[in-house]
């Protein structure tokens, strides 16, 4: 064992194993060696060491001591009430010696008259749990049955069984994790409780450590008007506040802490609201928006954005007016030729309207650095010529599950043909057939012929 930690509590362990008493629970076992059973279900459930290497080990030893006969290959059932342990279903159990709700654990054994040692065993996944339609399935077994200290309508406690995978999933990933708690009871209000800051400073440390992030996230839930509302906060050397959390997936969805103050409406959005109701212009007013490109797409995209209602913007472009650009980037004039577009455009849209506030780099998003003021955005607009920046993009989509409405702007031209007026000397011209029409790229000309742009 690679740690400390894990073989002092592996010791633990196995003299809970040894000591007298007929049940070998974590809980029973704990209460026998005088320490809190969460150090033996964290070694047993959450503590990552070579299982297979100790029970190679076990198993020579066994067949030295055993001087087996035969071997056997035998099933156990393990009855169960609920439906979410790993590989429950109804099936039968020579246990319970007739179909029943169980878990069947395969073993080996080695066997003589006088022995029988266990060499090595797995968990038997029936039909209902394999393939891809039981993915999901198999993914929120995460936490033992046996991780649960607490589990009512009303209260519900995880021992460190329960977490630890959740936080080394987090380090893989590079994130930071958060404890959710609950307060389920209608009319309950998301705010922290006595027993939650007792279970926050308790978490803390371990989340930072094993997470790898160096932060604690605490989130608290409750039901309020066939939804759900909230508080929380992430905490490392500073402290900050949850204050929204925005849903993507089929539909977008943003939600405001419980704690959260409703800003006033500004009248220059009354047609708008008019249009579209109070909370839509809410939403937008709260929403941080980059856009990636500040050129002439850019620059209409972030001015537009600007006039309905979004205040807080950041802008991406690595290029300097030209005067070729003049005529195509909003809010730009002969004076800004040289300076960083922008710079122009984050000039024109605080003249706009007040409280827009606005993040200028000046950069490519195909550097990782640039591409990095991203990370926090609600909704990204791609208005970028750069293929390497838009592969950054999408990617950073996919990875944040962060929309991303990639804009361009595309010229057809048809290339011209004879004058029409010319014709040859004593020649006259074909009478002109009316061609179907060809779809050529997304877009169809009538006229055009086979195979040729239209």
């Amino acid at each position: 064992m690679a740690r400390c930690g894990q073989r002092v509590k592996g010791g633990l362990y196995l003299r809970g194993l040894l000591l007298e008493g007929r049940r070998k629970s974590m809980q029973l076992m704990a209460e026998r060696l005088g320490i809190d059973h969460q150090r033996l279900q964290q070694f047993m459930t959450s503590s990552t060491w070579p299982v297979e290497d100790v029970r190679a080990r076990l198993a020579r030893r066994a067949v030295r001591a055993v001087g087996p006969e035969v071997w056997a290959v035998d099933d156990t059932g393990f009855p169960k009430d609920g439906k979410a342990s790993p590989g429950v279903a109804r099936q039968y159990s020579g246990t319970l010696g007739k179909v029943g709700n169980c878990q069947i654990g395969v073993s080996v054994h080695a066997l003589s008259d006088t022995a029988s040692c266990p060499l090595s065993w797995r968990l038997f996944l029936p039909e209902s749990w394999d393939g891809p339609q039981a993915a999901a399935r198999r993914a929120a077994c995460r936490i033992p049955e046996d991780a649960y200290r607490e589990r009512t309508d009303t209260a519900l406690g995880i021992s460190s069984g329960g977490y630890m995978p959740a936080l080394r999933e987090a380090e893989r990933a590079g994130a930071t994790a958060i404890w959710v708690h609950t307060h389920p009871a209608p009319g309950s209000a998301p705010l922290p409780s006595r027993r939650d800051a007792v279970v926050d400073a308790q978490l803390a440390a371990t989340f930072r450590t094993r997470s790898g992030s160096g932060l604690y996230g605490s989130l608290i839930v409750a039901p309020h008007e066939g939804g759900m509302t909230f508080t929380g906060h992430i905490e490392g050397e500073h402290q900050a506040a949850i204050d929204r959390i925005f849903i993507a997936g089929q539909t977008f969805r943003l939600l405001r802490s419980f704690d959260s103050g409703t800003p006033d409406l500004p009248g220059l959005h009354d047609c708008q609201i008019r249009a579209f109701g109070t909370e839509i212009q809410r939403v937008l007013g709260e929403l941080h928006v980059a856009v990636v490109g500040a050129g002439g797409t850019g620059s209409a995209v972030a001015e537009q954005l600007v006039r309905l209602g979004i205040r807080r913007l950041t802008l991406i472009d690595p290029d300097t007016l030209s005067v070729s650009n003049l005529t195509r980037v909003y809010g730009s004039t002969p004076a800004d030729v040289g300076r960083p577009k922008v710079h122009v455009l984050a000039d024109h849209l605080t003249r706009i309207a007040d409280g827009v506030t606005v993040e200028a780099v000046v950069g490519s998003v195909s550097r990782r650095k640039i591409a990095q003021h991203v990370v926090g955005a609600d909704v990204v607009f791609g208005c970028t010529d750069d293929e390497a920046g838009r592969m950054r993009l999408s990617r950073f989509s996919h990875a944040y599950l962060t929309p991303l409405i990639d804009c361009g702007v595309k010229i057809t031209a048809t290339p011209p043909g004879p004058d029409p007026g010319h014709h040859r000397p004593h020649h006259r011209p074909p009478p002109r057939r009316r061609l179907p029409a060809v779809s050529w790229a997304g877009h169809s000309r009538a006229g055009s012929r086979p195979g040729t742009p239209g």
